[in-house]
């Protein structure tokens, strides 16, 4: 932006109102970055092994399952400091709306999955279920 522009000489490309305009200006001033749009990713990428890749694909593991994998791998690595990742953990670190996971095909999912016994869910305490995953080590809590 041309440093010369006063906040009344707001040009035309940019479409914005002068209060917007004043708001962008102080929090440059500020340093402040405002808002973000979006979380950034706490994951970068998922690591599987192949011979659990074949495993699902044998037990002909539809599209919501595999969604449900990549979900449940990213809660597991989020919950843990380091190479510490708990294993159970507990299910509601699930990102359900990053991964679009309705609650019944959720459920569905998770049943496919246990049935399989690539997960177990310890269901003892019914508002704070624990899943752990047969593809990753143990290290409880």
């Amino acid at each position: 932006m041309n440093p010369q522009t006063r906040s009344g000489d707001v040009p035309k490309e940019l479409g914005l109102s002068s209060e917007q305009l004043a708001e962008l200006m102080a929090r440059q001033r500020d340093g402040s970055k405002g808002p973000r749009s979006h979380k950034p990713p706490k994951v970068g990428f998922l690591q599987f092994s192949i011979p659990f890749l074949l495993r699902l694909r044998l037990e002909k593991a539809p599209c919501i399952v595999w969604t449900m994998v990549w979900a449940l791998s990213e809660a597991w690595f989020i919950t843990g400091l380091g190479s510490e990742h708990l294993n159970p953990f507990p299910l509601a670190a699930i990102d359900t709306e990053k991964w679009k996971l309705p609650r019944n095909r959720k459920s569905q999912a998770l049943r496919f999955l246990e049935r399989t016994r690539l997960i177990k869910v310890d269901r003892s305490e019914p508002r704070n279920p624990k899943v752990t995953l047969s593809w990753v080590q143990l290290n409880p809590p």
